[in-house]
Parts: structure tokens; C-alpha cells; sequence
């Protein structure tokens, strides 16, 4: 990824931007992503979440709370993308 600037707000100022020129590299652990409940199991409880949050998209209630992060592909849609991801983790434990 390509990073070309970098916005910020100090306490008590406007938000400022400043040009950059950076290449980063982000590695996403898709296995503890998909422990919704953070009780280090991939399992019922997890997939009770993420059933409660199908179909949801920025426009449901509680988008930012809860449902975006079931939105493991990032394409504003709790949906079946999100689910292949999950699933591939099912019974495995979140380091």
C-alpha cells in the first residue's frame, strides 16, 4: 500500500494534513478476527454474532458498534464474504 498523507487532530486544534511519501504492508490475523467473542474459541457464540449481523451495512443501526466489525472483506456488507472468512476458522483457538 501506498501511503501519500496523514491526517491528524491535535487536542485542541483543526485537523491537519501532512504529504507523505511511504510504502506499508498490514497483515490482518483473519483467525483471532473471527473470535467476535474474545474467548480464544472460533465457535457457537461467535457464529450467533455474526448471524445477528447478516445483511447489515453502514446504513443499519449500530454500524459502527457492532456489525462493521463482522465486515472482514471491508466491502460494507455483512454477507457471505465475510462468512467463507469466518468459517474457515471454525473450532480453532485465538492465540
Amino acid at each position: 500500500m501506498d501511503i501519500v498523507e496523514i491526517t491528524y487532530q491535535p487536542v485542541n486544534g483543526e485537523e491537519q494534513s501532512v504529504p507523505v511519501d511511504s510504502q506499508a504492508t498490514l497483515t490482518y490475523d483473519l483467525l483471532c478476527w473471527s473470535d467476535f467473542s474474545g474467548d480464544g474459541l472460533v465457535g457457537m457464540a461467535d457464529f450467533l454474532s455474526f448471524a445477528a449481523s447478516l445483511k447489515a451495512t453502514p446504513a443499519s443501526l449500530n454500524w459502527e458498534s457492532i456489525h462493521s466489525r463482522l465486515d472482514g472483506d471491508g466491502d460494507d456488507l455483512v454477507g457471505i464474504g465475510d462468512f467463507l472468512l469466518f468459517s474457515r476458522y471454525w473450532g480453532e483457538r485465538c492465540p
